[in-house]
């Protein structure tokens, strides 16, 4: 759930891209990253001070242009999240399609 809503707040399509973001986190680490975590304090805390990865990412795994998108997916604050148009037309993305 994004930050967002997951606050009360009004919100848009892009808490769908957060939900895609945290769809992908979970199948890079094969576990949910919220997993053991009080969502209702420590979660919100680490979301808002951008914290988030501390949980999560193996750099080592995955390259740094997938570990990127997955942070700009994960932006607590809605405005600065990247948009479905910057996902499709990104050049990181593309060359991959395009393989």
């Amino acid at each position: 759930m994004a930050p967002e809503v997951f606050e009360g707040r009004k919100y848009s399509y892009s808490c769908d891209i957060w939900s895609l973001g945290m769809c992908i986190l979970t199948l890079m680490n094969m576990k949910h990253p919220y997993d053991g975590i009080d969502i209702n304090n420590k979660l919100m805390d680490d979301l808002k001070n951008n914290r988030i990865f501390k949980y999560n990412i193996n750099n080592r795994k995955y390259d740094n242009d997938l570990i990127n998108l997955i942070k700009s997916m994960l932006k607590y604050d809605d405005k600065q999240r990247i948009t479905l148009n910057q996902i499709l037309t990104n050049k990181n993305i593309l060359k991959r399609l395009h393989k």
